[in-house]
Order: structure tokens, then C-alpha cells, then sequence
């Protein structure tokens, strides 16, 4: 049985700083999308569920971590996440999972948080750069708890939604049991020696979620969703870089 903490719901805008990670919370989703998108995408229609405390920006300066900037999305809370490592740092929300994920993680999932907008494509082709990281690393690999990142795209010329946060090379979703120590290893970056200054015990090389062969001047819809498999606790958290 996993442990919880219990947590501070944050009304205002809040700032955490700890060594070299900084989170930051109280953004609409109009804000975080025109934050993740930069120039060349056009956002609207945007919304995300979940607590005020499971999405926000974030800046991290120094060695260790590739992403300098972007907008985080957490199963628990985004202000867990600046390390160093403590181990198995947890908050339950209490809040549903998500079908489509619940399918992928092969287990009901929990604390989902959905990031959703429609953008306008100047080109054929849109990306996005993120990594996902975990506190089920490494003791929960090959168990129920799967926590599990997905990036949907739908919109003209798409059969319904396509998962595009898949393992390079492959059309392996991204979750604990698909990338770890043992599975697309190289892929995969062991923090339980708190080598970067980050809350969570593994994360992901920085992965790019693409879409080629897309119609310019159509709009389309995104849903970055992530949540957490098996109990709503041990919180997964997916950084999105700015202006990717």
C-alpha cells in the first residue's frame, strides 16, 4: 500500500525555487499554450483539467537537464518536483483517470490532468519536445502501476486521434514498463543517486512527439494527457519546452 502527503492547495500564484529547478502555477490554459506552441502556432480553444497545483511553467538552470523552459503537467503537484531526490515523494488528488490512458497503461488510472487546444498549422508538419519522468522508477517497472504520457492528435486527414508520444523509432507509447532501465534503456536516465537536481527517480531522454503530412492553414486539436496507473500516488510529471 502506497503511502500519501497530504497537500496545500495554492489559490494565487506561487513560486518554489530549490537549486535549480523553478515551478510556477496560477497560468490559464490560453497562457500555457501560447507558452508551449511560441510563433508559429496559432492557440485557442484551450483547457486543462485537473488541480491548479498539477500544471504550470517551469525554468531549470544548470547541467543535467536538457529543457531550460516550458510548461510542466504533474499527476500530484507541480511543486514536488524540484529536487534534490528524497525518494517516493507522492500526492493524491483524488481526482479520475482518463479512458484513453486507462487503455494504453493496461490498468485503471488516476489524478489524469488533460492539456487541450485547437492550433492552426502554417506548414505540414507540427513537433513538440518533452520528457517524462517518474517516481515509480525504478522499484514499480513491470507492475500495475504503468504510469503513462500520451500526446493525441486529431483534425483533418487524421483517423480519429493518433497517440504521437511514442518511443523514437517505434509505435511504443510512453510509460514506466515501455522505457526503463531494462526496456529502450538508452532512452532512459536513472536519477535514484539524485545525479540531477529533480524530485523524481528516472526520466526520459528528451523525446519529439511529430506529425508529418499535415494540411496548412487547417486547424487541428491536441490533447497532452498523463496520469498515474494502478493508485493515485508515486506522481509522474511530463515537462513540455517552450516555443518546441
Amino acid at each position: 500500500m502506497k503511502k500519501f502527503n497530504i497537500f496545500l492547495l495554492f489559490n494565487i500564484i506561487s513560486v518554489l525555487v530549490y537549486g535549480q529547478l523553478t515551478v510556477q502555477n496560477g497560468f490559464t490554459a490560453q497562457q500555457l499554450g501560447n507558452t508551449l506552441a511560441g510563433s508559429n502556432l496559432s492557440v485557442t480553444n484551450a483547457t486543462i483539467s485537473g488541480s491548479t497545483i498539477q500544471s504550470g511553467t517551469f525554468q531549470f538552470a544548470g547541467s543535467g537537464f536538457p529543457l531550460s523552459s516550458g510548461v510542466i503537467l504533474s499527476t500530484g503537484n507541480i511543486f514536488d518536483c524540484p529536487g534534490p531526490n528524497t525518494g517516493n515523494t507522492s500526492t493524491d488528488n483524488g481526482y479520475p483517470g482518463n479512458p484513453l490512458l486507462d487503455a494504453i497503461a493496461g490498468s485503471t488510472t488516476y489524478d489524469a490532468v488533460q492539456f487541450k487546444f485547437d492550433f492552426t498549422v502554417q506548414s505540414n508538419s507540427v513537433e513538440f519536445k518533452y520528457i517524462f519522468a517518474s517516481e515509480e522508477y525504478n522499484e514499480f517497472v513491470g507492475s500495475s502501476y504503468n504510469d503513462v504520457f500520451a500526446f493525441f492528435i486529431s483534425g483533418p486527414g487524421i483517423t480519429g486521434e493518433e497517440n504521437i508520444a511514442l518511443i523514437p523509432g517505434t509505435t511504443t507509447p510512453v510509460a514506466i514498463n515501455n522505457v526503463n532501465l531494462g526496456s529502450y534503456w538508452q532512452y532512459y536516465n536513472d536519477n535514484e543517486s539524485s545525479t540531477t537536481n529533480i524530485e523524481f527517480d528516472g526520466f526520459t531522454t528528451v523525446f519529439t512527439a511529430t506529425k508529418m503530412n499535415l494540411i496548412p492553414c487547417q486547424t487541428y486539436t491536441l490533447k497532452l494527457i498523463i496520469a498515474v496507473a494502478g493508485d493515485g500516488v508515486y506522481e509522474s510529471g511530463v515537462f513540455h519546452h517552450a516555443n518546441s
